[in-house]
């Protein structure tokens, strides 16, 4: 693999990994506005607007879009975070001049046709409510709002049915005009990639189109609040989420945290896989999470159980991480968890989907290249003596984040 970065005349970042064995390539061009650089009455303006740049540009339809990339054997897709949007398309190696075009015109020719917006919004409002009945994923947007109250950070990706309704075209291409311009873009690609050919391509389709870049306010950092929530609602299953701070993504324990999250509950070897579903049989999936940002972390544990068995679900959880942070980490299970963290993230990142995305967001955390072999050195740099530090700073009962949502009984707040 061979890493390139250039700064394009118009301000746009273009970071490439050349895999000069792989018959394809995917390319993102990332947006650098998300969830929490929005304003309250327009939350979840992002995520609406990448809906909306499919449904047609200036020089293609929103079939045209679709058509033209599948015709070739490739695909064209979007997501929004709290962060970041990023826009991304996979194709044959040889087809990349017509990739980075439909990418370039996505990003600046939309034209947000009027007979779709009123239909999109109600897409949207539909994913909303799809949302909230999808409880294994809503009660993650519930913790995220509670722990960073009254923060962006905290605010839902798609936004709520008031501002969805809220938010009028104008708004739409007055948001597009001012964010989708020069600094604030960038494009990673991955794959069989000549990085003088990508440059000169979006330099002449871009160069004096995308100059002046929108100046955003600055970002502050948030809070974390512990809490305990219990949403009652008469369902077959009591869902549970408890967790706590962790580092954030450019944070120096951040490779503690990748350990100490795979012993957690990162597989069927995990502290609390093998406490929940093998030994006592109460939960079906039962996992650990780690869900970091540029400047914030959060380490989560879910499982989903019978009402009757929440209680002891949850006192299981707690004494499990409590007797870690007691009886600390081994050098034995350090090693072997040390070893299934490298192991996932080597065969993560053997796909050049996944390359582009940690290419990419290197680029937004660090501003720098880092290499498989970086990482790798990072997560061997951790000692037993480490991870008790980390354990120690974060592994904290007075920290600890309860959410159910469910039926309980009462005293499952006794924890």
């Amino acid at each position: 693999m061979h890493f390139k970065k250039s700064v394009l005349s118009n301000g746009i970042t273009v970071v490439t990994e050349d895999h000069p064995h792989a018959i394809g390539l995917t390319a993102g061009v990332w947006v650098c506005t998300g969830t929490r650089d929005e304003d309250p009455a327009s939350m979840g303006i992002s995520h609406l607007l990448e809906h909306m740049v499919f449904k047609g540009t200036k020089k293609r339809s929103a079939f045209q879009l679709a058509k033209v990339m599948e015709a070739r054997g490739g695909e064209l897709n979007a997501y929004t975070t709290r962060e970041y949007t990023c826009y991304y398309a996979t194709s044959l190696s040889k087809d990349i001049k017509l990739n980075l075009d439909v990418l370039m015109d996505i990003v600046t020719n939309a034209t947000f046709p009027k007979h779709e917006f009123e239909k999109e919004k109600q897409v949207v409002l539909q994913e909303i409510a799809m949302s909230s009945d999808d409880y294994d994923e809503y009660v993650f947007d519930v913790f995220f709002e509670e722990c960073y109250r009254q923060h962006p950070l905290g605010w839902p990706i798609l936004g709520t049915e008031e501002t969805i309704g809220s938010i009028s075209r104008k708004n739409i291409v007055d948001f597009y005009k001012t964010r989708y311009r020069g600094h604030d873009l960038m494009f990673s690609i991955a794959g069989r990639v000549n990085h003088n050919e990508v440059c000169d391509l979006i330099e002449s389709y871009l160069g004096k189109k995308v100059r002046k870049s929108f100046k955003k306010k600055p970002r502050s950092k948030p809070k974390y609040h512990a809490f305990t929530k219990l949403i009652e609602k008469d369902i077959e299953q009591t869902h549970i989420l408890m967790g706590f701070e962790a580092p954030s993504l450019s944070a120096p324990d951040r490779y503690e945290s990748h350990i100490f999250n795979t012993l957690l509950g990162g597989g069927m070897t995990s502290k609390l896989y093998q406490s929940i579903r093998e030994r006592k049989g109460l939960a079906y999936s039962v996992y650990s999470t780690l869900l970091n940002t540029t400047d914030a972390g959060l380490n989560l544990v879910y499982c989903a159980v019978d009402p009757e068995q929440a209680e002891e679900a949850v006192d299981i959880i707690v004494r499990d991480l409590k007797k870690i942070r007691r009886e600390k980490i081994s050098k034995s299970e350090l090693n072997f968890f040390r070893t299934q963290a490298k192991g996932y993230l080597e065969l993560y990142s053997d796909d050049i989907e996944n390359r582009m995305n940690i290419v990419g967001l290197n680029q937004l955390v660090f501003d720098k290249y880092h290499t498989m072999e970086d990482t790798l050195k990072g997560l061997d740099a951790v000692t037993t003596a480490s991870m008790r530090s980390y354990i120690e700073k974060y592994v904290r009962p007075d920290k600890f984040s309860l959410l159910v949502l469910g039926s309980s009984d009462n005293s499952i707040w006794m924890f």
